[in-house]
């Protein structure tokens, strides 16, 4: 009878400590299963795949991709007609301030911003003789070849500027009496250029317009046997301002 009461007494406490085993599991399973729905109401996991320095070597690489793919493009070629004013006082009483030009570029990136520059351009315009009603057909060509610095503000706007040797190819018919007839002269002046590139599709960021300004500088110099002008020289200084279309690939 002792011994039957004795194991009754030891064994309260083992069902005691029994069942709050069990509630102890419950409550860890309980947080076990909060922590799971919190996990699947929007916290994100953790890739364990991944370390630090990976994950932070990707978003690096994204990071990349989306700031700079224009400046993965090499190559650009632009069309850009434009308006031709002369500096020239006389040049302008003679044909009229300007005209229409045309003017093709091509650009390729050297290092970082500096693009090398290749430029033509061609003008031509009918005139007269102050004072008179002689006709003067004024034709220019021009070669360019420099560099070009571009800055991109974002990926759909950049700003340029650039200066190079600019050779000048003139031929000029004076049909006013006593004077010689044609001046073709040849030389090396200097070039100026700046503006915007524009991208204004973004299905096509490809695809830009330029905006430009454009300045020239150069008198010719003609033999006093060739007189065409007054002063014994032609000045086919310019400026050009204009919208052109262009790809970069």
């Amino acid at each position: 009878m002792k011994a039957f009461v004795l194991v009754l007494l030891l064994s309260l406490p083992l069902g005691s400590f029994a069942q709050e085993s069990f509630d102890c599991n419950a409550s860890t399973q309980s947080k076990f299963e909060v922590s799971s729905e919190v996990r699947n109401n929007g916290f994100p996991e953790r890739n364990d795949d991944l370390g630090d320095e990976d994950l932070v070597a990707n978003e690096f690489e994204e990071s990349e991709k989306k700031v700079v793919p224009q400046l993965e493009k090499k190559w650009s070629v632009a069309f850009k007609p434009g308006y031709f004013w002369f500096a020239d006082s006389e040049m302008r009483q003679f044909f009229d301030n300007g005209g229409f030009t045309f003017r093709a570029e091509a650009l390729c990136k050297l290092w970082g911003p500096l693009m090398l520059w290749m430029d033509g351009s061609y003008f031509q315009k009918e005139g007269q003789a102050i004072g008179g009603t002689e006709q003067i057909d004024f034709k220019l060509a021009t070669l360019t070849l420099g560099f070009k610095v571009v800055h991109y503000f974002c990926d759909s706007i950049a700003v340029y500027a650039g200066a190079a040797p600019r050779l000048f190819m003139m031929m000029m018919d004076n049909y006013t009496p006593f004077v010689r007839g044609e001046d073709n002269e040849i030389g090396i002046g200097a070039g100026f250029d700046g503006g915007f590139l524009i991208f204004p599709i973004s299905r096509f960021p490809n695809i830009f317009l330029d905006l430009f300004a454009d300045y020239s500088w150069k008198v010719l110099k003609i033999e006093p046997d060739e007189v065409s002008s007054i002063d014994s020289d032609v000045d086919v200084s310019s400026a050009t301002f204009g919208l052109g279309l262009g790809i970069r690939f």
